[in-house]
């Protein structure tokens, strides 16, 4: 038996939470009725942590954001060095940089940034450059699972999965911490992690697509593993990983 949560679903509602590091206060409060305006429009909850510089927001960070919004030009450290530093705890949030000079803000990329906008913004831009940070971190939420086994039940993170792999009728959970087993259907378990990003590769592998690293006619490499790429799975497989690297899954 295995249960599934995710840390960003509240009751029925998806919850937001939106880190804004940012030393004008002008420019705070409109982000701030901004993102009050997207919830009520999206029918969801958005909680917003301002900053008001990047030290403290590197003091007080904790990794369950689902966007970091930062402004570049700020005392104590610009943007893109508190971005480096933010990459050292969480190399997945989706970040995205304010600033009054568009030049600057294409340094982001040496930080993985997914966007920019610049000053002054205006409440479209920044609704839509929200959506794309939510269904970017879409890929990187992470979700409990409590495995069933014989001495008693284990917690393990779709995170630290690399693939689920059938044998002698046990599923062989393969993770960044090792090996574990335990009974179940590899057909039941797709159904309830299919939306979680992952894929069969064929009737023996189901695998994580955050983590393949390679891929060729018949194989796909996860991890450092080599799997076999059924031919009957091969186009479901293939279009699966095309759309998750693409941020389309």
């Amino acid at each position: 038996m295995v249960s599934l949560k995710g840390r960003y679903k509240v009751g029925l509602k998806v919850m937001i939470r939106i880190a804004l590091v940012e030393d004008d206060s002008s420019c705070k409060e409109q982000t701030v009725n901004y993102a009050d305006r997207y919830a009520k429009e999206n029918g969801v909850e958005v909680k917003i942590d301002c900053f008001g510089d990047g030290l403290e927001f590197l003091e007080k960070y904790s990794s369950d954001y689902t966007v970091v919004f930062m402004d570049i030009e700020m005392p104590y450290m610009n943007g893109l060095s508190v971005a480096k530093k933010l990459r050292e705890k969480d190399e997945y949030v989706p970040l995205i940089f304010m600033t009054q000079m568009a030049q600057y803000a294409i340094k982001g990329y040496e930080v993985n940034a997914i966007d920019y906008v610049v000053k002054p913004v205006a409440y479209g831009t920044f609704s839509d450059k929200l959506k794309k940070a939510v269904k970017a971190n879409e890929k990187y939420v992470d979700y409990d699972f409590t495995v069933a086994k014989k001495d008693g039940k284990l917690r393990l993170q779709t995170s630290k999965i690399y693939y689920v792999e059938v044998m002698n009728h046990k599923l062989v959970y393969h993770t960044v911490d090792g090996n574990v087993e335990n009974s179940g259907s590899l057909s039941a378990l797709e159904r309830e992690l299919v939306k979680y990003n992952f894929s069969r590769c064929n009737t023996c592998y189901l695998v994580n697509l955050r983590f393949v690293t390679a891929l060729n006619e018949n194989t796909v490499w996860v991890g450092s593993d080599a799997l076999a790429v059924s031919r009957s799975r091969k186009k479901s497989f293939f279009s699966d990983v095309a759309a998750y690297r693409g941020g389309g899954k």
